[in-house]
């Protein structure tokens, strides 16, 4: 039993990306498995000096393997930094992301946006350390867009979220403040010192990510005041996603107060999956809406 004592070996390092430390990454050596805490540290204790292969593997990144001789005694790692897969969406044709020249304004670094993306996705998988490491990214971001979706992915998965909730639904109220008043956009944002294309698609992104939960109700409600289109259309989404069948009696004015501009907000009603809101949405859809508008509430299913 001595001898096997101090046969055995520790193992232990760090995986990183851009320099940052990576919680959440299934690390394997051999037949033993673990995983990396907040720091980005793992440690495999007990293992018999040899050849091994030792694997790091998280969804969002490219696995990354190698081959190494485990020597008895301690064996410390040199970290191991992690390469993201490209899996961005695009939207008419431009990145979510920068690849240089992030500042507060506008789109964040891809880096950010990309480790952020694996982050919630370790979170959404069981993984708390992922959680505490996007509250200390959220601490630190500087590019408003990239925080507000940290805040967003945070919102019902710590125990108090009044932070997050508070910064997010601020600047849904300027999306709403703003929505149809182009005039008024542009004159707030000369005086802040803001391009007026990345204050609103801050506002946007807000206003997306408040709509879907239920504290943003009256403001959802509130909404359907607007005359920008595509708040009328996102209100009506997050009504349907908070269930809020109350509320289908106001979309119903709204809609006949848009007249030809009701489409949009009217195939969105397909989100409620009710014949309550079919019937409405086909009062305002064209005849020809309707095959789509029936393809569309089956995909919602």
């Amino acid at each position: 039993m001595f001898a096997a004592f101090v046969l055995a070996a520790v193992v232990h390092g760090r995986v990183v990306f851009e320099q940052e430390p990576v919680p959440g990454v299934e690390v394997t050596l051999g037949t033993s498995r673990v995983r990396t805490d907040i720091d980005g540290r793992y440690t495999f204790n007990d293992i018999v000096p040899g050849r091994y292969d030792i694997e790091y593997k998280l969804d969002g990144f490219y696995t990354e393997r190698e081959s190494l001789f485990v020597r008895a005694g301690d064996d410390d790692l040199r970290d191991r930094s992690l390469s993201v897969i490209r899996t961005m969406v695009a939207d008419d044709n431009k990145s979510p992301c920068e690849t240089e020249h992030a500042e507060k304004w506008g789109f964040p670094w891809c880096s950010d946006y990309e480790l952020d993306g694996a982050l919630e996705k370790a979170m959404t998988d069981g993984d708390r350390s992922a959680v505490r490491m996007l509250q200390q990214r959220y601490e630190t971001q500087s590019n408003v867009l990239e925080r507000l979706r940290i805040a967003g992915m945070l919102l019902r998965h710590v125990d108090d979220d009044s932070k997050y909730w508070n910064d997010v639904v601020h600047f849904a109220e300027d999306a709403l403040r703003f929505g149809g008043h182009e005039e008024a956009l542009k004159a707030f944002c000369a005086k802040e010192s803001i391009e007026p294309s990345d204050y609103d698609a801050v506002l946007t992104g807000a206003f997306m990510i408040a709509s879907e939960d239920r504290r943003s109700n009256a403001l959802m409600r509130r909404a359907l005041e607007s005359h920008s289109n595509s708040i009328l259309v996102c209100a009506v989404v997050g009504l349907a996603a908070q269930r809020d069948e109350s509320a289908l009696q106001a979309i119903d004015m709204m809609l006949e107060r848009e007249g030809d501009n009701a489409r949009d907000a009217a195939f969105c009603l397909a989100d409620y999956r009710t014949e309550a809101a079919d019937a409405i949405a086909a009062k305002y859809l064209h005849p020809d809406d309707r095959d789509s508008y029936a393809t569309l509430r089956k995909l919602r299913r």
